[in-house]
């Protein structure tokens, strides 16, 4: 027997047990129900009780129970994930004010409740929100970064302002600036979040966080709502 047939005979066990190889591209097994979405949905998961600087693609595969490599596969970095992430609960923020304003009246009055009630709701259910748009918005360059910027900021300044402007045409409000509006909402939502530790020492006993936080809202509705009444 040649010497080239014996190389093949002794290579052909082992090329067998290899099988053939997988092309590459989205990760097999224990991933294959898990797509993009899911992977956004787990890291929203850790935002609850994590500060975004500690949620990472290993983490997320982690919870979601799949092997790391496949939120490698849908995500480049984890700061694309953590911006998906924040564009997530973006959507979720406009689709609680539809929601509100599908029941109400919408008057530029119930219109301001609807916005101040969801971004109270989003900053307690995910409270290190603030901290991801701070770190991964504000401070990148990324196209998608300043796209969300500019749909958090000038779209919501337009929108504060297009209420308060109708508020001033019913006769209901007076006219002030709708960026300052928008910056001092936002304000006290986030110092909900920021200062509960304060609330806590100061009252020397377990806060409630859920029913603060209903408070909380309907004493910013009553301070900003009669703060633009008309005088």
């Amino acid at each position: 027997m040649s010497k080239t047939l014996v190389t093949a005979h002794a290579a052909a066990p082992n090329a067998k047990r290899r099988g053939p190889r997988r092309s590459s591209g989205r990760p097999a097994a224990d991933g294959a129900a898990v797509g993009r979405d899911a992977i956004v949905t787990y890291a929203c998961e850790l935002l609850r009780k994590l500060p975004p600087s500690r949620i990472t693609r290993s983490e997320v595969a982690r919870l979601a129970g799949v092997d790391p490599s496949l939120a490698r596969y849908y995500f480049r970095d984890g700061h694309s994930m953590l911006l998906a992430v924040a564009e997530h609960l973006t959507e979720q923020f406009s689709d609680r004010v539809e929601r509100y304003l599908a029941a109400s009246d919408r008057t530029p009055e119930a219109m301001l409740r609807a916005r101040i009630i969801s971004l109270m709701a989003l900053q307690v259910e995910f409270p290190y929100f603030h901290q991801l748009i701070a770190q991964e918005v504000m401070e990148s360059e990324d196209t998608t970064a300043r796209r969300l910027m500019q749909k958090l900021t000038d779209n919501g300044m337009r929108a504060y302002q297009a209420i308060n402007s109708d508020g001033v045409k019913a006769g209901t409000m007076r006219a002030v600036d709708g960026q300052q509006l928008f910056l001092a909402i936002v304000g006290m939502c986030e110092a909900f979040v920021t200062g509960m530790p304060m609330l806590r020492f100061a009252r020397g006993e377990a806060v409630d966080i859920k029913s603060e936080s209903l408070l909380y809202q309907e004493f910013i509705c009553d301070l900003v709502l009669r703060g633009l009444l008309k005088r």
